[in-house]
């Protein structure tokens, strides 16, 4: 039962991503280029193009790997909702070089549904995640105006609640490395310039992500 209730919620929440790259992005409409946008990105504009129909079922097989692996039903509605917000955020992110704060803020949501089902991290460790992670994020963008933008900042503040200090700045600085390291290539390429923005917020969601499959016990090796 729990395998077939983590596929079809992953199966949902993979369109609910696939509209939510369709809708959020007009929000910020008036930042939204051909040139900031990466091409595959586009195909997620609807719900029954190949990339769309690919994250819908790759979504459909998390949950049921998730369905699998984990006994508690709150644990896997939190895990496969936590991981199609991280994807959400990617994926606006890049379209958009915003990051919504309804994303946020539903984040911040299960953050405070893991400690009270869930009890881990405690309280006080994802107050300290939230306080902490946020703090040097606000500290870094003030010191290197542009460097990162406000919305990194609320996202670091919210991995910071998902994981719970220390355990937030091993995936932050898993973020930071993998910005960086495309940041150089990008550079190298010359597809960009020193000046122009460069979405983070997808970089920090994957290292969020890869240190929180690691807390939730759910590597396959």
């Amino acid at each position: 039962m729990s395998i077939v209730l983590g596929t079809l919620l992953g199966y949902v929440l993979g369109r609910v991503v696939c509209l939510a790259s369709r809708h959020l992005p007009l929000v910020y409409q008036t930042t939204r280029t051909t040139k900031d946008m990466p091409s595959p990105w586009k195909a997620l504009d609807s719900t029954s193009t190949p990339l769309a129909v690919l994250v819908q079922l790759l979504m459909a097989f998390w949950g049921a790997y998730v369905g699998w692996r984990v006994g508690s039903l709150a644990a896997i509605f939190l895990i496969i909702v936590v991981t199609a917000i991280l994807l959400a955020v990617t994926v606006v992110d890049f379209q958009t070089r915003r990051i919504p704060d309804v994303l946020i803020l539903t984040l911040l949501v299960c953050a405070v549904l893991q400690v009270l089902l869930l009890t881990e991290p405690g309280l006080l460790a994802a107050g300290l995640g939230l306080l902490i992670c946020g703090g040097i994020f606000y500290v870094i963008a003030t010191l290197r105006h542009g460097a990162i933008g406000m919305g990194d900042v609320k996202l670091a503040a919210a991995i910071g609640a998902l994981l719970g200090f220390p355990v937030a700045l091993e995936g932050l600085f898993l973020g930071i490395v993998f910005g960086g390291l495309t940041a150089a290539v990008l550079l190298l390429t010359k597809r960009v310039g020193r000046k122009d923005p460069i979405a983070y917020g997808p970089y920090l969601a994957l290292g969020a992500w890869i240190v929180l499959v690691q807390v939730w016990g759910l590597w396959p090796f």
